[in-house]
Formats: C-alpha cells, sequence, structure tokens
C-alpha cells in the first residue's frame, strides 16, 4: 500500500521553485490496532497478554523515568524536561506554573527497519487529495502554531480545508502524546482557505492538530493531513 505525499511549495528556502514533501495520515493507530497487527503477523500472546504487556512496561517506563533516568523503549527514547520560567536561581518547580513534559524521539534501530522497508508513493494534483493545514491561529493568546487554548476559538488556514461538520468523520482533531484523539465539538466556519471552530476541553501537554475533510469529487473518501508543528495546551 505504501504511503502517500505530495508536494508543495517550501516557503523557507530562497528558490520560489523549492518544495518540500507532505506524507498524508491515514489516521491513528492505536494500542488496539498494535495489538490486532502483532497477531497478524504471527504472535502467540493473546489480546489479553499483548495489553498486559503494554500496562507493564509503561508502568515500568513512568517509574524509571520518576527515578531520573533517560529511558530507551523499543520504539523511542524518553527525557524528562520542565516547561515554564523560573524567576531566579533560588525559585523551584511549581505545578501550577511549570509543566513536566517527556521529551521524545525515534529508537534508531526502528528508524532503520522503517526506513529500509518503507514505501512512498507520490499523489497527484500537488495536494488537491488531502487537505492542507498551514497555520493555527489560538485566538484567546493571539498566538499562531505555538499555544492551544482548551475551550476556546480556532481558527486553521490552509488548502482543501472545507468539511462536514455533521460528519464524525471530518473535522479538526487533537492528538495527544498517547494517541487518543479529541475533535474539535463545534464549527463556526468550514471553507477551503479557514476553518473556525471551538477547541475542547484538553489537558495540559502537546497536540498535533489534524483536519479531516471528504476528497474533492468522492462521495466516501476522507482524508486526513497533519499540522507541522505541535501545539502546547500549557
Amino acid at each position: 500500500m505504501g504511503n502517500e505525499y505530495y508536494l508543495r511549495r517550501n516557503p523557507f528556502t530562497s528558490d520560489p521553485d523549492d518544495c518540500s514533501a507532505v506524507v498524508v495520515t491515514r489516521g491513528t493507530a492505536g494500542p488496539a490496532d498494535l495489538t490486532q497487527m502483532m497477531i497478524q503477523q504471527g504472535s502467540t500472546l493473546t489480546p489479553e497478554d499483548i495489553s498486559a504487556a503494554f500496562e507493564s512496561m509503561s508502568r515500568a517506563v513512568v517509574a524509571l523515568l520518576n527515578q531520573g533516568f533517560r529511558v530507551v523503549t523499543p520504539v523511542a527514547v524518553l527525557k524528562p524536561s520542565i516547561k515554564g520560567t523560573f524567576e531566579n536561581e533560588d525559585d523551584a518547580y511549581d505545578p501550577q506554573r511549570h509543566t513536566a513534559r517527556l521529551g521524545a524521539s525515534s529508537y534508531r534501530p526502528l528508524e532503520k527497519q522503517w526506513r529500509d522497508t518503507v514505501a512512498f508513493n507520490k499523489t497527484d494534483g500537488g495536494g488537491r487529495v488531502a487537505p492542507v493545514p498551514e497555520t493555527y491561529h489560538d485566538v484567546a493568546s493571539g498566538t499562531s502554531n505555538a499555544a492551544l487554548t482548551p475551550n476556546s476559538v480556532g481558527r486553521v488556514t490552509g488548502r482543501n480545508l472545507k468539511l462536514d461538520p455533521a460528519d464524525p468523520q471530518q473535522g479538526v482533531f487533537f492528538i495527544g502524546a498517547d494517541g487518543a484523539e479529541t475533535r474539535a465539538p463545534m464549527y463556526v466556519t468550514s471553507k477551503p482557505g479557514e476553518v473556525i471552530f471551538t477547541t475542547p476541553a484538553l489537558e495540559a501537554g502537546d497536540y498535533d492538530l489534524r483536519v479531516c475533510a471528504q476528497v474533492p469529487g468522492s462521495k466516501d473518501k476522507v482524508r486526513c493531513d497533519e499540522l507541522e508543528l505541535a501545539l502546547t495546551v500549557v
């Protein structure tokens, strides 16, 4: 099947003809999907065994992180960090003013295995087959592609963004670090170049923003694409 991608103009280089690739995501695969794939690939473990192993590894990772370790898992390398401003050298961590965060980078052997097996298929039309979210505007903070304010108003601009708010498969989705998706609950405007909506009640953390919309000319095919930068709820 392979991964689909399309090209769009790259505004960060001096050559106006330069393009960058955008990989089109098909959705989010969670623990249940991983379990099913493991079984399809021949695992003799039961779904219950796999779920228990996932939970056990999560607890072990959290315990090691809380002991001050940088943890290398079979999927990612995790490192604790703190976000926020400290007033002076005598200031201390305060969960009311600071946010504990996990930095993640790919596990090199996994990345190499994926790179050696991945196939990319170029789609036609320079992005016409998928929405292209380019900028997220957070109305409450007045910032772009940075802050995400829960229970407020958000605005996404880009191309091919027009969606049907009545279709639960279409919309603006926020994906947390655990892969959980939260859909924007209400939509004020839905145009090809702009979608305005209310942001859901989200906990502190980093989120990917994904827009899913119906492919032009198709009655049943919905495509999704993500904003290139993560958004942060403080």
